[in-house]
């Protein structure tokens, strides 16, 4: 059995004695390096959260220029926005809606 010192920071800062923890936990399974799995948490969840937020600034964008036009949504308009996560058609709304359309235009536009 492996035995490592305990930094002395860890008896007095919690996330000290967390991160010890942590990679003793990864250790006993057979990762050994914290840095690298919480490097690879960070790259599974960069490229989703990316996705997101491009959703979330399209739809953001849309609602801006209709709103600008003095396009108003009602609750059924705002609601397929809402639902939309396809950032091709979030795209294609937003082009339509800089074209002039209305909003209930733009929204039936597929």
């Amino acid at each position: 059995m492996l035995c490592n010192p305990v930094p002395v920071e860890a008896l007095y800062d919690p996330s000290a004695a967390h991160a010890l923890m942590l990679r003793n936990l990864l250790q006993r399974s057979g990762d050994a390096d914290l840095d690298a799995v919480r490097a690879e948490g960070a790259a599974q969840g960069t490229a989703p959260g990316e996705a997101r937020g491009r959703v979330e600034h399209a739809r953001s964008l849309l609602q801006r220029v209709l709103a600008r036009r003095g396009e108003v949504l009602d609750a059924g308009q705002l609601a397929a926005l809402e639902a939309c996560t396809d950032i091709a058609r979030l795209d294609r709304w937003l082009d339509a809606a800089l074209a002039g359309a209305s909003a209930a235009d733009v929204l039936r536009a597929r």
